[in-house]
């Protein structure tokens, strides 16, 4: 590795505590001697007098400028983050101590663990003037307050780390932006500790990228520079040190509420939340002083998994944000809004994304707003209904009859009948049965949202008919009354799917308890005056009988305390199950990894066999009981790769 370090020349030593004192372009510090000399660093409360002390006796450097933040990480042996507790002169050199660390970089394992072995590293420095050396005895730092993060690089003939030129930031707690002791971060990365960690962080794991939301420097890829709503978007996650492999919650067991009332009294708190990625941890979300959070979190709440996260917006930062974004709001049709903590957003929804409606929030591209909506080419246009389409025309419609409901008519009798069922009044428009049949979509909606039928559809394949239903002007959100509007139509009978097909209101099967909106016809009507007699038809009807256990897939979630019944595939591992609760779990029996218990193999059909799950927590624990034989399980903690296969 070729490293700042080995490319520094120190031209001269100097003492740089006095203006003008040295040679070169060393940066000069004014503060007198005697000043820092007397100052009590037991309060960090000005990051200018941290750094005036810590440049104290620092020798003038030549160096090249790394290009960019990852060059300075590929040339350091090590990248650490945390609490510095003191700093003392040590002939030649500043040593520094840690009182916590991070190793947030290494080029190997022995290094960091070299590092952690000390939690300690130097700076050049020599102290050549007749003034008393402010660190000539060893300087205590306030606790938890004095944050730092450095670029170190081994030093062989020393046997210890020194910082690079570019290596040392410090500040007096965050969001305190953090201030350079030497040399200047490369340009595009600034902010304070915690934020050059999670940038270092992004560089070292492109994956943690996705905890920060979006940056307000960042064009978006919306007009006018907006950014869209990612609705899968991770939430804000601690500094990765704070978390631990236990404990694992897989259900709702968390202390949350003693926690949240201990965190609301606490300075910088916004809000709380459940991390299922990590192990179904509480996150608090603090906007500042998160590692200082996180040391009284652990001595309050001892064993327990919670992590104090540092967030980038303040709750009231975001309210503040909507109310205005609200206001460019008015005037639309349909909107929504709403914002998050704990991804630092404010989140709108508006019905299309076109360039008029964007206008309205020019003004807010930058911010921490993101906007949902439709598409334009994806949007439903306005429009009158229509009254035909291919191979069908429309008949009746009005606001009346039953809604989940469908049927369709062969005959002059069934046509009048049908056009009764669905409430319609009038004289019966002409039907032509040689060449068409009547069918009634007893559709729903919300009365909030007009709906429209926009075509009538002939799946062949499927052996389905039914009907294209939009609701015009792209609402946000609908109100969830359930409001009947029929539409009855001629289609064509060469049209028509053979038989047996479905009559049914979309694409999709019916809602659970209302089987009856699809009609089944099991006899063929493309035949010219073909005529369905009662016995042809099938309306379903609700089933009352114990409904079939569900199939379990990874992601499935159960209630802890219960007894599940779920279907089990035996092609896939029985070793390895999950997610199940946003966990994965592993069987303490280590021969399941060769297949399933014979019992498990006897009991299935089709290689599905009926399990019962059991979930309990305190510590967790899954047990899988197939034709009487029980298999344990226990949970596996996030960090650890865990798949469940398939064949």
């Amino acid at each position: 590795m070729t490293t700042t370090r080995a490319k520094l020349v120190a031209l001269c030593l100097a003492v740089v505590l006095l203006a003008g004192t040295g040679c070169g372009s060393a940066t000069t510090i004014s503060s007198g001697a005697a000043g820092l000399a007397s100052q009590d660093f037991s309060v960090c409360d000005d990051t200018d007098v941290l750094v005036a002390l810590l440049r104290t006796g620092l020798p003038t450097y030549d160096y090249d400028p790394s290009s960019d933040l990852a060059t300075l990480i590929d040339n350091s042996d090590v990248v650490v983050a945390g609490v510095l507790a003191s700093a003392v002169r040590d002939g030649e050199t500043t040593l520094l101590r840690a009182a916590e660390a991070s190793v947030l970089s290494a080029t190997d394992d022995a290094s960091a663990d070299r590092f952690n072995a000390t939690h300690s590293f130097v700076i050049d420095s020599v102290w050549a003037s007749a003034e008393p050396d402010p660190l000539g005895a060893e300087v205590a730092f306030e606790p938890e307050r004095t944050r730092f993060i450095a670029f170190l690089n081994a030093d062989g003939a020393a046997g210890r780390f020194a910082v690079a030129v570019e290596g040392l930031h410090v500040s007096c707690g965050d969001p305190e932006p953090a201030k350079s002791v030497i040399a200047e971060l490369p340009s595009e990365t600034s902010g304070s500790v915690e934020e050059i960690t999670a940038a270092v962080l992004a560089v070292v794991d492109p994956s943690s990228a996705g905890t920060e939301p979006i940056p307000t420097d960042r064009a978006g890829e919306l007009a006018f520079g907006l950014q869209r709503c990612d609705h899968d978007a991770a939430r804000m996650v601690a500094d990765p040190t704070f978390y631990r492999d236990e404990p694992i919650y897989v259900g709702n067991e968390q202390p949350t509420e003693q926690v949240r009332t201990w965190a609301q009294n606490r300075p910088g708190y916004e809000d709380i939340w459940i991390d299922r990625d990590h192990n179904g941890w509480i996150s608090v979300g603090f906007s500042q002083d998160a590692a200082i959070r996180q040391a009284e979190l652990e001595a309050e709440f001892p064993g327990v998994g919670v992590v104090a996260v540092k967030v980038p917006a303040t709750e009231a930062e975001l309210r503040a944000l909507r109310a205005d974004v609200e206001a460019a709001l008015q005037g639309l049709p349909s909107w929504g809004s709403g914002h998050s903590v704990s991804r630092g957003l404010v989140e709108i929804s508006v019905p299309v994304l076109d360039d008029g409606t964007l206008a309205r929030f020019a003004p807010f591209a930058g911010s921490r707003l993101c906007v949902d909506g439709l598409d334009p080419v994806d949007a439903v246009p306005d429009g009158d209904q229509p009254t035909e389409g291919e191979g069908w025309r429309l008949l009746g419609n009005d606001l009346t009859g039953a809604s989940y409901r469908t049927g369709i008519a062969t005959t002059a009798d069934q046509y009048r009948q049908l056009w009764n069922q669905a409430g319609l009044s009038g004289e019966l428009p002409a039907v032509d049965f040689t060449s068409e049949v009547v069918i009634w979509f007893g559709a729903v909606f919300g009365s909030s949202c007009p709906i429209r039928m926009d075509d009538v559809v002939f799946d062949l394949d499927q052996h389905l008919v039914h009907g294209k239903f939009v609701r015009p002007g792209n609402p946000t959100s609908c109100t969830d009354d359930a409001n009947a509007e029929a539409y009855v139509v001629a289609v064509a009978r060469d049209r028509l799917p053979d038989a047996p097909f479905a009559v049914q209101l979309n694409d999709t099967d019916p809602p659970r308890g209302v089987p009856e909106e699809r009609t089944t016809v099991n006899v063929d009507l493309r035949p010219a005056g073909a005529i369905l007699q009662p016995t042809d038809l099938v309306v379903e009807s609700l089933d009352t009988s114990p409904p079939a256990p569900e199939r379990f897939a990874p992601g499935f979630t159960i209630e802890d305390g219960f007894p599940w019944t779920l279907l089990i595939d035996l092609d896939c591992s029985v070793d390895v199950i999950g997610p199940l609760n946003a966990t994965m779990w592993r069987s303490t029996d280590p021969d399941l990894i060769n297949g399933a218990p014979l019992a498990w193999e006897e009991a299935a059909i089709d290689r599905m066999a009926e399990a019962e799950f059991l979930l309990t927590t305190g510590p967790p624990s899954l047990t899988i009981t197939i034709n009487g034989v029980a298999v344990t399980y226990d949970a596996v903690p996030a960090t650890e790769e865990a798949d469940m296969s398939c064949t």
